[in-house]
């Protein structure tokens, strides 16, 4: 039977000793919750570094929906958040900054990923379903080349997704309605700061 200890932060939770050799001193709830804290803690350090706001729509608002997008694609090219560097930002990660344009997710989708591209016949038609605006600030995807590749459906409650309707085929729309029912239509920005969970 392994030995136990208390948690160094939350006093609550035991450790058992044997998870890391011992070196680990907090219960497992604790210590995703501190790793979270300190990525988050990067990320606003090397945010701040590029600018702190969006290089297209200047949005700010919210760093989960601020992205760090390659301009180059290269083999050689590594996700910023893979580089994980205490403050002062490491020249590794300087570097790779340098490659970059700090990006909100709206306009990741709208000037890189959907640039050029139409949206399918099956997301007009669910757009238009649910109203065409995000719910939570109003972006209409119409009034922007391109906008409807920033515009994604929120399960109320991710315990009845049953499927994905990016996913689904436009010959089974009146199935696919009753899926699009049980969301809202969110813009990625909001999307990406509604699942973005509170410490």
């Amino acid at each position: 039977m392994s030995e136990t200890k208390m948690c160094a932060n939350c006093g609550t939770n035991p450790v058992d000793i044997n998870v890391f050799k011992g070196r680990r001193p907090y219960c497992a709830e604790c210590h995703n919750t501190l790793t979270i804290a300190k990525q988050r803690e990067y990320k606003k350090h090397c945010i701040d570094h590029m600018g702190g706001s969006c290089d297209h729509c200047g949005f700010n608002s919210c760093q989960a929906a601020l992205n760090f997008h390659h301009v180059l694609k290269s083999e050689n090219n590594k996700k910023v958040s893979s580089l994980y560097s205490p403050y002062p930002l490491s020249s590794k990660v300087l570097g790779e900054l340098s490659k970059c344009v700090l990006t909100c997710t709206n306009c990741l989708y709208i000037h890189y990923r959907g640039s050029g591209k139409p949206p399918s016949e099956l997301k007009v038609r669910c757009l238009a379903h649910l109203g065409h605006v995000c719910s939570k600030c109003s972006f209409d995807w119409r009034a922007t080349s391109g906008g409807s590749s920033a515009m994604q459906f929120h399960h109320l409650d991710a315990s009845m997704k049953r499927l994905n309707i990016g996913r689904a085929k436009v010959e089974h729309f009146a199935r696919i309605v009753d899926e699009v029912d049980q969301c809202v239509l969110l813009c990625a920005n909001c999307h990406s700061e509604e699942h973005y969970k509170t410490l």
